[in-house]
C-alpha cells in the first residue's frame, strides 16, 4: 500500500527478533519504492511464481528515467526460479548496456535459465554495442526457448558470431530485429542472418540438409523430403511438412551443389511458387538427374516453368509429376521430351551435348507416345517433330 517510504531503520533489536527472510522481504519492498510503480506491482507475482505473471514490461517511455543497476538486481531476484515468464520488455533502459553492460551481467543467468520459458526479449534502445556481442552470443547459444529477440536502435559493427551460432547451435530463434543497429555491418552479413532465421522456421531436418548442401558434403547424394507419420495401428499418412518456402531455401542451397543427384520432394504442400524455385535451381545445377515431385499442388503453370528451364539444363533425365493438378496434356509431354533428350545425349565436363547415340530417336518417340498424343516414325528428328506441329518448347 505504501509507495513512498524508502528508508526504515530498526534499532535495539535482538539478533533473533526478526527472521532473516522477513528482513530480506522488507528490504526488497523498500527498494521497490524507488523503482517504477509497475515493477512494484509485478515483482510479487513473479516471486510467487503466479501463472498470470507471464509478461515483464518495464520499458521506459523516457530513456532518461529508465531503470538502473538496482532495477536489474531486483528483477534478477524476482526471476530466479520462475517458471511462467515468457516475455520481457526492457526497451529504452539506457543503463542496460552502460557501465560494462550492467544489465546483461546482472540478468544473463536468469535469462538463460532453462526453467523459465522465455520466448521474447526486447532490448531496443538499451545502449548495446560491440562490447555486448559476447553476452548476446551466450544468450543465443544457451537458450532453448527464445524465439524473438529485439536488438533494434543499438550499435553493432559485427554480427558474424551470431550467424555461426544460429547455424550450428540455435534452432529456435525465428525473429531478430536489428533495425537501426547495424549501419556499419555489410549487407551480405545481415542477409546471411535473415536466411538462417528463415531456416529456423522449418523442421530441423531440412535445416541440416540445407547446411550440408551448402558445404557440398560428399556423402549427401540423395535428398528425400517425403516424411510419414502413424495413422493407426497398421497404416501411415504423409506428414506434408514442407511448402513453397521450404523449397525456396533448399533450391538456393542446391544451385551450385555438386554432390546431390536425386531430389525427392513428393507428397508435400508445394505449389507453383515452389515449382518456380525448382525451375531457377535447374538453370544452374548440373548434377541432379532425378527429380520426384509427385502428390503436390503444382499446376500446369508451375511445370511449364520447369520445362522452360530444362531447355538449358543438360542433366535432369527423370521427373515424376503424378498426383499434381495437371490439366493440359502437353505439359507432361514437354517434360518428357526434355528429360528424355538429356538421357539420350552424353555430356562432356562442361555439361554440353557432344554426340547423338543409338536409340535416341526411339526414346523421343517413347516420350511422345507416353501421353498417347503423337505417334512418329523413329527416324524423324526432334527438330522436324517440333516444326511440324508448331511446338515452340524443345528444339
Amino acid at each position: 500500500r505504501n509507495c513512498n517510504l524508502k528508508v526504515l531503520e530498526v534499532t535495539g533489536q535482538l539478533p533473533t527478533s526478526i527472521p532473516d527472510e522477513c528482513v530480506d522481504e522488507l528490504n526488497l519492498q523498500l527498494r521497490l519504492n524507488s523503482e517504477p510503480y509497475g515493477l512494484k506491482q509485478l515483482i510479487p507475482l513473479i516471486l510467487k511464481n503466479d501463472p498470470s505473471g507471464t509478461v515483464v514490461d518495464i520499458a521506459s517511455t523516457n530513456p532518461r528515467k529508465g531503470g538502473g543497476v538496482g532495477t536489474y538486481e531486483i528483477l534478477r531476484i524476482g526471476l530466479q526460479g520462475n517458471t511462467y515468464v515468457q516475455e520481457i520488455y526492457l526497451n529504452n533502459n539506457l543503463s542496460f548496456g552502460q557501465d560494462d553492460n550492467c544489465g546483461f551481467r546482472t540478468l544473463l543467468d536468469v535469462l538463460i535459465n532453462p526453467s523459465m520459458p522465455l520466448q521474447k526479449l526486447s532490448l531496443s534502445g538499451t545502449c548495446l554495442t560491440d562490447s555486448s556481442i559476447d553476452f548476446v552470443s551466450r544468450l543465443l547459444s544457451t537458450s532453448k526457448t527464445l524465439r524473438s529477440l529485439d536488438l533494434s536502435n543499438n550499435s553493432f559493427t559485427d554480427v558474424k558470431p551470431w550467424t555461426e551460432i544460429l547455424l550450428q547451435k540455435n534452432h529456435v530463434l525465428t525473429e531478430l530485429n536489428l533495425s537501426n543497429s547495424c549501419a556499419s555491418v555489410p549487407p551480405e552479413h545481415l542477409e546471411e542472418i535473415s536466411v538462417v532465421l528463415r531456416m529456423n522456421k522449418q523442421p530441423i531436418k531440412l535445416k541440416k540438409i540445407i547446411i550440408e548442401a551448402y558445404s557440398n558434403n560428399e556423402s549427401q547424394t540423395e535428398i528425400c523430403l517425403t516424411d510419414y507419420e502413424p495413422a493407426g495401428a497398421a497404416s501411415f499418412k504423409y506428414s506434408r511438412n514442407y511448402d513453397d518456402e521450404s523449397i525456396a531455401l533448399l533450391a538456393d542451397a542446391l544451385k551450385f551443389n555438386v554432390t546431390v543427384v536425386k531430389l525427392d520432394i513428393s507428397s508435400n504442400r508445394i505449389g507453383d511458387k515452389g515449382a518456380a524455385s525448382i525451375a531457377a535451381l535447374l538453370q544452374h545445377n548440373r548434377t541432379i538427374t532425378t527429380l520426384l515431385m509427385a502428390n503436390n499442388q503444382v499446376t500446369d503453370e508451375g511445370f511449364k516453368a520447369i520445362a522452360d528451364s530444362l531447355i538449358i539444363n543438360p542433366t535432369l533425365c527423370c521427373i515424376v509429376v503424378d498426383g499434381n493438378p495437371i490439366k493440359d496434356p502437353s505439359t507432361r509431354k514437354h517434360l518428357n521430351l526434355a528429360t528424355c533428350h538429356n538421357a539420350a545425349l552424353p555430356l562432356d565436363i562442361y555439361g554440353k551435348a557432344v554426340t547423338e547415340v543409338s536409340g535416341f530417336q526411339q526414346k523421343i518417340e517413347n516420350a511422345i507416345t507416353t501421353d498417347a498424343m503423337l505417334n512418329y516414325n523413329s527416324t524423324i528428328s526432334v527438330r522436324q517433330i517440333m516444326n511440324k506441329h508448331n511446338e515452340p518448347l524443345c528444339t
